[in-house]
């Protein structure tokens, strides 16, 4: 686009798969890393990111503005009271979370698991579903759904996790806050420290990473120690819902608006 219309501004947001490309594939490589300093701005999602962004291209600080991410806040908001009492969860990391769940010292009857989003292949599908057939808690496969639909189960949710190995700035917790959930989910580099910084009262309890071999994936040995402390955090998130159901604690909901749609965009555009 740059080289193709000199006389346009033209304007690069980082969502982090392109960095990890640039590193995984040497197509166009060095084509790319000429054009990207002639862009007129980058916004990446967090400074971490924007530190990624300057090892990898020869741009300055200065050319570079952090933004974040947004959500659609018509969409993802609190709607009213939940019809039951059970826990969310999105399908991300999600062999390592029905793993974590059998660990859990809970009444079967009191925690239901929803795996919302799509299959990665054949393989990998068959493997949690054999998962999910020998959990201790049911198992709802939600699939692929609308907004609508993925907003509604927030807001009939209690708790939601992201045990993801890899991510540049995860709208769905975002979109799950907004509908007044808890959040467990993994310290992602940069992650933490923006959420902290942009929802400063949200409830999110963060499990440490397992060591890791290249961007995304696991040591594989690594993975019980994970799983143990994913479970403790699911625990301890399930025991600050059962005291808010009894009135012991506060409400879980914060303060999301100066991440919707209409605060990025008035970000990107001053």
């Amino acid at each position: 686009m740059r080289e193709r219309y000199p006389e346009k501004k033209v304007y690069g947001f980082c969502h982090n798969t392109d960095l990890r490309q640039m590193k995984n594939t040497s197509f166009q490589r060095e084509f790319i890393r000429s054009q990207i300093p002639r862009l007129e701005r980058i916004f990446a999602l967090q400074e971490a990111q924007k530190e990624k962004i300057r090892q990898i291209y020869p741009v300055k600080s200065e050319s570079m503005t952090v933004i974040g991410t947004g959500y659609n806040s018509h969409v993802f908001r609190i709607t009213g009271e939940k019809p039951g009492k059970k826990d969310e969860a999105q399908k991300k990391g999600v062999k390592s979370l029905l793993r974590a769940m059998n660990l859990l010292d809970e009444e079967s009857g009191q925690i239901k698991l929803v795996l919302a989003g799509g299959a990665g292949n054949q393989k990998e599908y068959e493997e949690i579903k054999e998962l999910a057939a020998h959990c201790r808690y049911p198992v709802r496969f939600a699939g692929c759904v609308p907004q609508v639909e993925l907003a509604k189960l927030y807001n009939d949710g209690d708790i939601f996790v992201l045990p993801s190995m890899y991510e540049g700035l995860p709208l769905t917790v975002i979109e799950s806050l907004a509908c007044g959930d808890r959040v467990v989910m993994t310290r992602l580099d940069g992650v933490a420290d923006w959420l902290e910084d942009m929802i400063p009262d949200a409830d999110i309890r963060y499990v440490d990473l397992p060591k890791m071999k290249g961007a995304d994936e696991a040591v594989e040995e690594e993975l019980p120690a994970f799983e143990k402390r994913l479970a403790q955090t699911l625990e301890d998130a399930i025991r600050t819902v059962k005291q808010e159901n009894r009135g012991l604690v506060k409400n879980r909901a914060c303060d999301v608006s100066r991440i919707s749609w209409q605060k990025i965009a008035q970000e990107v555009i001053r």
